[in-house]
């Protein structure tokens, strides 16, 4: 078997999916957002089983911050959440994206067989059960950014969060923004595919750095460059003790090599970009906001 799509096809289709999730954020966090809203336990409660206790908490008590301060965190927790999503459509391997054990199965061949065996196995395994019809996952990879994404904006105060029936919200979510939420389900899904059914040769795997994680300018990259102002400084003033907040734009490894061959090596082609907890934290606050 050959390579039908190239690693470097995969780095740009990465690339064109972090560009249409960064514009679909840029497009929802200039919205208007109440700013007096009571929020549901249930909501909250989800919203940080998806985004974590801190990037939640933090998300919901933006609504003390000024107008562009509150629009750069809306805008970074929905990447995140996208960005998240993205990669979970791609780790999990039955058409609803339930989970399976097909993945466990796939890293055991994958250790113990060739590079060409495990790479057939995946390919023939993918294409006969989580793409015999690729509307099925389309369908659940829709409806599973629209439930999260429901999530960040009514912690947000989007149309003043959820009052009171939650499928009545998440149906406006998915009919306001439908096509920007369906080209990104192309985006994933097109990708999704290339990885596993056109790239035999190699493992491609998408990188999403968890928050709360060192920042390590090795293995990702700082959403704000070199300004020193959003960077948390070590004791010892190099850098090395900043904490990663969440990730807003995916990265990109892949895996070459076998047990027969020495070895599995990875190699990253595109790190991934992260938001530190101190850009986040940077932004101005009125008196009454409590993290």
């Amino acid at each position: 078997m050959v390579d039908t799509v190239p690693a470097a096809e995969i780095l740009s289709m990465v690339e064109d999916l972090n560009s249409d999730i960064f514009q679909t954020a840029a497009t929802i966090a200039d919205g208007l957002f109440s700013r007096d809203y009571e929020l549901a336990n249930t909501i909250m409660e989800h919203g940080e089983h998806w985004l974590g206790i801190n990037l939640a908490h933090l998300l919901y008590s933006a609504r003390h911050r000024d107008p562009d301060s509150r629009s750069l965190i809306i805008q970074t927790v929905i990447q995140a959440a996208l960005t998240q999503t993205s990669l979970d459509v791609t780790l999990l391997w039955d058409a609803a994206l339930n989970g399976s054990s097909l993945d466990y199965t796939y890293q055991k061949i994958r250790a113990t067989f060739s590079q060409s065996v495990g790479a057939r196995w995946r390919v023939l395994t993918r294409a006969n059960t989580k793409y015999v019809d690729p509307s099925i996952v389309e369908k659940a990879a829709l409806a599973r950014i629209v439930s999260i994404l429901s999530i960040v904006l009514s912690i947000s105060g989007w149309m003043g969060g959820v009052t009171s029936n939650w499928d009545s919200y998440r149906q406006t979510v998915e009919t306001q923004f439908q096509p920007d939420l369906e080209q990104i389900v192309k985006d994933v899904v097109t990708l999704d595919r290339a990885m596993g059914e056109g790239l035999v040769s190699m493992d491609a795997e998408l990188v999403v750095i968890g928050g709360g994680a060192l920042f390590d300018a090795s293995f990702m990259e700082n959403a704000f460059g070199d300004d020193d102002r959003r960077v948390s400084q070590s004791s010892e003033g190099d850098g090395s003790a900043a904490i990663v907040g969440c990730t807003c734009d995916l990265g990109l490894q892949i895996k070459e090599g076998d047990r027969e061959g020495g070895g599995v090596r990875t190699r990253l082609l595109l790190k991934p970009k992260v938001v530190l907890w101190s850009a986040l934290l940077d932004a101005p606050q009125t008196d009454t906001e409590r993290l």
